[in-house]
Parts: structure tokens; sequence; C-alpha cells
């Protein structure tokens, strides 16, 4: 889980390493559709909310703004 509290623990609170699981080559290939402006624009007020009542940037922000 994201939250690290997956089944596959051990009770220790460390997580047990996962095999790799092969997928098909000839399966259909995952749709990817894109945000359109209005959710974009939806998308930027809402980290506008955040970094409001947060006091500064969002992580999200940040990591944008971040040289490569």
């Amino acid at each position: 889980s994201l939250a690290g509290e997956g089944s596959d623990g051990d009770g220790s609170g460390r997580q047990q390493p996962t095999p790799i699981r092969r997928l098909d080559a000839s399966r259909p290939r995952t749709r990817v559709i894109r945000a359109s402006e209005d959710e974009l624009a939806a998308h930027l007020a809402r980290l506008a909310v955040i970094e409001k009542s947060a006091g500064g940037p969002s992580l999200w922000a940040q990591l944008e703004k971040a040289p490569e």
C-alpha cells in the first residue's frame, strides 16, 4: 500500500520484496486520457488553495520548478 502497510510484510514494519510480474506483450495498450484545459485549470486552482492553507508552495510546485 502507499502507506507501507501491505499484507506482504512480516509484522516488523519492513516490506518483503515482491517479485516482478511480467505482463503479456500482446495485451491491449493502456489508453491515456489527457486532462482538458478546464481540468488543468481546476488542478492549478486546487494547488493554489493548498499552498494558501499551508503557507507556502506545494511539493508539486516545488518539484515542477526544481532544476534538472
